[in-house]
C-alpha cells in the first residue's frame, strides 16, 4: 500500500527490507522509486520508475544477528545472576520436602520410635495423608522444585564457559549420536517414536572434520532435532506427504556447516526474529522453557566462535544453519 501511495502522489520514496518469497526462501529487498515527470509522464496517468532494487537479505540477517548478540549478552548476565540467587532458597525447599517425606516413612526406626514416644500411630497418619492427598502434594512440590533446579542449571550455561574437552571429530558423527539420543528421548516418545521419523542424511563424510567440544555440539543438535519433532507433530500433512527431517554437513572454506531442516509448520517472521531469546517459546505453559535454543546460541557463538541462523517459509518448514570454525586449538 505504501508503494501505491508513493506512485499516486508522485513522490520519491525508499522502501527497506520488503519481504518476497523466491525459490522457496524469504528474501528482503530495498526498493527506490522516483516519479515520472516531463516527457516521460503521460498526462493524468500515475506512474513510477523503479530506479534500483537491492537484495539485502544477508545484510538484514547480519543486522538481526548483531542485535541478537547484544541482547543475549545482557540477558545472559542477568540470567546468571538470577540463577545463583535462586539456587540457595530452592535447595532449601527441596531438602525440606525430602526430609518431610523421609520422616513420614514407617520403615525408619527413628520415625517409629518418635511415634511411640508421642503416642501417634504412623499407620493412621499415613491413612489420613492418603485420604487428603498430602503425599501427592509433597511429590508435586518435589517434582516442581526439581524442574526449577534443572531450569536454573540451564540458565547458568549462559555465563559459564565451556568445561568440555576440545577434540577433533566428524560433524556427521555428532549428528548421528544426536539422532540416537533423540530416538531414546522419553519426552519425544510420549507423542510418537522419533525413531520412526523419516530422516534424510546428506553428509560430506570425508570433509566435515572440525575441532569442538563434542558433547556441547551434540546438545545443540539434539535441541534442534527435538524442536523440529515437536513442530512437525502440530502440522496436518496433506495426502502423500509425511514429516521429514533433513540433516546435512559440508565444508565451506574454513567452516563446517551443519544444516537441520524440517517440513513442519515453519515460523512467522516475528517468531523467527525472537527464536534465540531466553524464555521465548511458542509451546504451551509447562511444555517448554524457552531455553533450549538460547543455550544452543551461546554454545555455538560464545564457546565455539561460530554462528547459528534460522530461516524458512511459514507453512512449509524451518531451517537452522550452524557454522563452526573447522580448526581450533585442541585441548591436551
Amino acid at each position: 500500500p505504501h508503494v501505491h501511495e508513493a506512485v499516486a502522489r508522485r513522490q520519491a520514496a525508499r522502501f527497506e527490507g520488503l519481504p518476497r518469497v523466491a525459490g522457496g526462501r524469504v528474501r528482503h529487498l530495498d526498493v527506490m522509486l522516483f516519479p515520472l515527470s516531463g516527457q516521460g509522464a503521460a498526462p493524468g496517468v500515475p506512474g513510477a520508475v523503479i530506479v534500483r532494487v537491492d537484495d539485502v537479505t544477508e545484510r538484514t540477517r547480519l543486522a538481526d544477528m548483531l542485535v541478537q548478540t547484544e541482547k543475549m549478552l545482557s540477558v545472559g548476565g542477568l540470567a546468571g545472576g538470577m540463577a545463583h540467587e535462586l539456587n540457595n532458597p530452592l535447595g532449601a525447599v527441596l531438602q525440606g520436602v525430602q526430609n518431610i517425606m523421609r520422616r513420614l516413612d514407617p520403615d525408619l526406626a527413628a520415625n517409629a520410635q518418635a511415634a511411640r514416644d508421642t503416642g501417634v500411630s504412623l499407620a493412621a497418619m499415613r491413612a489420613y495423608m492418603k485420604a487428603r492427598h498430602i503425599s501427592e502434594m509433597l511429590k508435586g512440590i518435589r517434582d516442581a522444585g526439581t524442574r526449577a533446579a534443572d531450569i536454573i542449571a540451564t540458565m547458568l550455561e549462559f555465563t559459564r564457559p565451556g568445561q568440555g574437552r576440545r577434540t577433533t571429530v566428524r560433524a556427521h558423527a555428532l549428528a548421528e549420536r544426536a539422532l540416537t539420543l533423540a530416538g531414546s528421548d522419553y519426552d519425544l516418545r510420549r507423542k510418537y517414536d522419533f525413531r520412526k521419523l523419516h530422516v534424510v542424511r546428506d553428509y560430506a563424510e570425508n570433509d566435515d572434520t572440525l575441532t569442538c567440544v563434542p558433547t556441547e555440539i551434540e546438545q545443540v543438535l539434539l535441541n534442534l532435532f527435538k524442536n523440529a519433532a515437536h513442530a512437525m507433530t502440530e502440522k496436518k500433512y496433506p495426502a502423500g506427504q509425511a514429516p521429514a527431517l533433513h540433516v546435512s554437513t559440508r565444508r565451506e572454506g574454513d567452516e563446517v556447516v551443519i544444516v537441520v531442516e524440517d517440513n513442519g509448520p515453519g515460523m512467522e517472521p516475528e517468531v523467527r526474529r525472537r527464536v534465540f531469546e531466553p524464555f521465548f517459546t511458542t509451546k504451551p505453559p509447562g511444555v517448554g522453557t524457552g531455553l533450549g535454543l538460547a543455550v544452543s546460541y551461546f554454545i555455538v557463538t560464545r564457546t565455539h566462535g561460530g554462528s547459528i541462523a534460522c530461516d524458512g517459509v511459514p507453512g512449509e518448514g524451518t531451517r537452522f544453519t550452524v557454522r563452526l570454525p573447522a580448526r581450533q586449538a585442541v585441548d591436551d
